[in-house]
């Protein structure tokens, strides 16, 4: 799939993800997570994941 494809269905999925109650940032980040792991790879999100939090 298209990147902008990946991006309209990861937000759809993290807008119905807020619906349900789950919170923003939360939702944000597993999202964001997916989303990478779709268009690069598994190993630069985990990368990205290690790095981020510093």
């Amino acid at each position: 799939m298209e990147p902008i494809t990946w991006g309209m269905v990861g937000f759809a999925l993290m807008i119905a993800m807020i619906v349900m109650g789950i919170h923003i940032g939360i939702a944000m980040a597993l999202v964001g997570f997916l989303g990478m792991a779709a268009i690069t790879g598994v190993e630069a999100a985990w990368g990205l994941i290690r790095t981020s939090p510093y």
